[in-house]
């Protein structure tokens, strides 16, 4: 199971929160950036994923992107038991 943490302070763009995740999970080199596709690769994910400063995403990226990101990793993990999300 790969363990990711992600400290949202550090992500500016939702390019780089897309880059990150694709390259700690190991998404395919056809992975879309963008939210649909990211469901999509995290309903098959094995793993735990921590979002640190989780306010700070919502200063970086605006509050509809970050609810957004948040809302695709809460319904992955639902739609997958072997996805875990924590958010802090």
């Amino acid at each position: 199971m790969t363990k990711l943490t992600i400290n949202a302070a550090e992500i500016h763009t939702a390019g780089q929160l897309h880059e990150l995740l694709s390259e700690e999970l190991g998404f395919p080199r056809y992975y879309g950036m963008n939210l649909d596709a990211l469901y999509d690769c995290l309903t098959d994910a094995e793993a735990e994923i921590t979002v640190l400063n989780c306010g700070a995403l919502a200063e970086n990226l605006g509050e509809r992107k970050a609810e957004s990101f948040f809302r695709v990793l809460s319904d992955s993990a639902e739609s997958n038991p072997w996805l875990t999300v924590i958010f802090e």
